[in-house]
């Protein structure tokens, strides 16, 4: 048992302010008294968040982008070569997530760019912008030889 009692304090303050409800008028005061009500219920699980026992409430789930194995680092270096490898001749966006086993795309691309940086490959990577009515726009990502570039 924790020694902070957050929902005694909490729900100590929240009597004084249904006892000054009394004072407004009928539509008002049952509106205060609502939103009273639902403090007071944040309070009860705020609480219940201090008394559980450490880690029972949200045990850590394994996802399967968490990096925590060789296998899972290997993975994501042979994804990262195949869209390097992608990008040489074809556009390649968000839409192929899927497609190269990765969750997030944006990351990728990011990695493949700082290392073009990084080892001065002789690639430049190209971007454009993809907007359609009534979606969220988006990338498009290839690459062309820095000769080409000029």
């Amino acid at each position: 048992m924790s020694n902070l009692k957050l929902e005694k304090r909490i729900t100590a303050e929240l009597d004084g302010i249904k006892k000054l409800a009394a004072f407004l008028p009928n539509g008002k005061a049952n509106a205060l008294l609502n939103k009273c009500a639902k403090i007071g219920a944040y309070a009860r699980k705020g609480q219940a968040l201090i008394e559980a026992p450490q880690g029972s409430l949200f045990p850590r789930e394994v996802h399967a982008g968490d990096i925590n194995t060789n296998e899972d680092i290997a993975a994501r270096y042979v994804a990262r070569r195949a869209i390097f490898e992608a990008m040489k001749s074809r556009k390649v966006s968000l839409e192929d997530a899927e497609r190269f086993r990765v969750s997030q795309m944006h990351t990728q691309i990011h990695c493949i760019r700082r290392e073009i940086q990084d080892k001065q490959l002789p690639w430049v990577l190209c971007d454009e912008a993809v907007k359609r009515p009534g979606r969220r726009g988006y990338k498009r990502y290839w690459l062309i030889p820095k000769e080409d570039a000029v």
